[in-house]
């Protein structure tokens, strides 16, 4: 018997990409106890190693980095599976007509199954064409990915021209379609049209104008220098034990840069813990100093 099971489903907006909502289905929403993801399985773990991807990025001189449009929406889901993603919609956005009963035919945000499939889907396109591509294209569809994410670097620019060409005609065998190409180097944000860059970089004047600060993987990066920054700002918080705790993770930093500072945090906070003082008690004056 073939599963069915209705989706609620919602718009999320990025504040850095206010043109373009996602949207989530809510698969952990319960009926009578149940959700679709407490019968999903997660399945393995295809992710590659989030350090290991920016520490192999920073090998090379030639820096470049793009993502996979809409991954998850490539990959069907098996027909026989698709009852379990039904959704309602109102015709014209009208919630006073009877809706209609649609269904997603792809893997979904939201699903627990999705990130596996999807990554598997991936990987496995590059596998099955491996014969008719360089060796260097098809493993870093392996290993340079993280989930949607490449970032690669390479000794020079025609190698990563070359490469990066190879790689986006390997996975558009899979329906996969890599843009929003960033790179430290113009000849390689050269090599790709102005439509395929990232948004950060369109319409720039690579002759004159200088690279941006743009994200790869959620870590500031200087394209022009290629370097990595933090970005930090004065936030207040209560001079308090649970003041001290949230001050401590503000800063995304997944290579640890910024340890050396944080760990004076970590230290009140130790103290605060060993004289058992509550969530929201004042500091003791010489603590609120350092």
């Amino acid at each position: 018997m073939n599963p069915i099971w209705y989706l609620p489903h919602h718009a999320v907006w990025h504040p850095r990409k206010p043109d373009e909502p996602r949207i989530v289905f809510d698969c952990a929403a319960k009926t009578e106890g149940v959700s679709l993801n407490d019968q999903l399985l997660k399945g393995p773990e295809n992710t590659c190693s989030l350090i290991g991807v920016i520490l192999r990025f920073r090998v090379d001189n030639v820096a470049v980095a793009a993502d996979v449009r809409r991954m998850y929406y490539q990959v069907f889901v098996a027909p026989e599976d698709r009852g379990a993603l039904c959704y309602l919609w109102w015709p014209d956005g009208d919630i006073t007509k009877e809706p209609k009963t649609h269904q997603m035919l792809v893997h979904i945000f939201g699903a627990t199954s999705s990130p596996s499939v999807a990554e598997y889907a991936l990987r496995r396109t590059a596998k099955d064409n491996q014969s008719e591509y360089s060796p260097e294209a098809v493993d870093a569809v392996q290993r340079d990915f993280y989930v949607d994410d490449l970032l690669k670097s390479f000794p020079n620019s025609e190698r990563a021209i070359e490469v990066c060409k190879q790689q986006q005609s390997i996975l558009a065998r899979g329906g996969f379609t890599l843009t929003k190409w960033m790179s430290n180097n113009r000849d390689v944000l050269s090599a790709f049209p102005d439509n395929e860059h990232a948004p950060a970089v369109k319409n720039l004047d690579l002759k004159s104008e200088k690279l941006p600060i743009d994200r790869a993987l959620g870590i500031h990066w200087d394209v022009e220098g290629d370097t990595f920054r933090m970005k930090t700002g004065r936030r207040e918080h209560p001079e308090s034990r649970k003041g001290v705790l949230s001050s401590i993770p503000t800063e995304y930093d997944p290579l640890g840069f910024a340890s050396p500072l944080m760990l004076i945090g970590r230290e009140i906070n130790q103290e605060l813990c060993k004289l058992k003082y509550d969530w929201d008690e004042a500091l003791p004056e010489n603590l609120l100093i350092r």
